[in-house]
């Protein structure tokens, strides 16, 4: 299963395809416009994709288990939808439940961009997709060495 959701998943996210369709109708024809609603959905996929690859390159990010899959869709969703009331609401507030899913989204991306979480598992494998430790890592604490402490202090 890919990682990227398609229009159909926005749809549901969203909360049906009347609301998908009221988004992305800025003529007010009654039809969706497949090609603003598929901005919407490819938009929320970039903003997604951009946070992942600061730590896992793009086959890394194809051969993640299931759990780390969903997880990435679900943020790709949320991004995609608070996109499509930015882009097509004409004013609309985006509903709580839609709103929280956003930041919720961008907090988890943030960290993960930070280093501060990290995906799962590669499908099939033994260790974590990036293993590298949650955090940054000073390898000389005390800064007597050629550190960042020492680069910090001026080497004074």
């Amino acid at each position: 299963m890919s990682w990227k959701p398609t229009l159909a998943d926005l749809e549901r996210f969203l909360g049906g395809a009347h609301v998908l369709r009221t988004l992305s109708d800025p003529n007010r024809t009654g039809q969706a416009d497949l090609d603003i609603a598929g901005s919407y959905l490819v938009a929320g996929i970039a903003e997604a994709r951009e946070r992942v690859e600061v730590k896992h390159d793009p086959e890394t990010i194809e051969t993640l288990d299931e759990e780390s899959t969903q997880r990435l869709r679900d943020a790709a969703l949320a991004c995609a939808a608070r996109i499509s009331y930015e882009r097509g609401g004409k004013g609309q507030v985006m509903p709580p439940k839609l709103a929280e899913a956003a930041d919720r989204a961008d907090t988890w991306l943030r960290e993960l961009a930070a280093g501060l979480r990290r995906l799962g598992r590669a499908a099939g494998g033994k260790v974590a997709a990036l293993n590298q430790p949650a955090k940054l890592v000073d390898p000389d604490p005390l800064g007597e060495g050629i550190s960042r402490a020492g680069f910090r202090r001026g080497f004074t």
